[in-house]
């Protein structure tokens, strides 16, 4: 009986609220198009990422090269990619390797950030500023992400 009684009451109150809303068509229109438009701003302005970027102290990447690319040439492009990573004042160290997946015109980048304290950069802020040194070489491309991070607080 409590759960019909429930039941009865949404019903009630849903009856209610479609009258209403049937017989005061502006303002119905004018909440939808404020929700509208609210969502789009909310769309807009909160970050798309299901995790936040952390810095971890590391950048991860991997690299890619014309698709006919040998292996003698990957390694030379990986090298040239490498030297202007070390380059970098934020950089520790980096290791870089090619091939992998089975393909000659792949590889893989890891680096190793100085101390936070010490670089006082992020590691966003260090892909920004390779990308553009990166992206002017003659050679394979690279892609360059911060190492995350995703273990979840119990996991440690």
């Amino acid at each position: 009986m409590a759960s019909e009684k429930f039941f009865d009451g949404m019903l009630s109150m849903y009856r209610t609220s479609l009258h209403w809303v049937l017989e005061h068509p502006t303002p119905t229109l004018i909440v939808l198009l404020i929700t509208i438009v609210l969502n789009v701003v909310l769309i807009i302005k909160i970050p798309k990422g299901f995790f936040p970027v952390e810095d971890t102290g590391a950048i991860q990447g991997s690299v890619r090269g014309p698709q006919d690319s040998s292996f003698p040439a990957m390694d030379d492009s990986i090298r040239q990619i490498g030297a202007v990573i070390k380059k970098d004042p934020a950089v520790e160290n980096v290791i870089a390797f090619s091939g992998g997946s089975g393909a000659t015109n792949t590889g893989s980048i890891y680096i190793a950030l100085k101390p936070l304290a010490e670089r006082k950069v992020s590691a966003t802020e260090i892909i920004n500023r390779l990308r553009p040194q990166l992206n002017r070489l003659p050679v394979a491309s690279a892609f360059l992400q911060a190492a995350q991070d995703c273990a979840s607080a119990g996991e440690e």
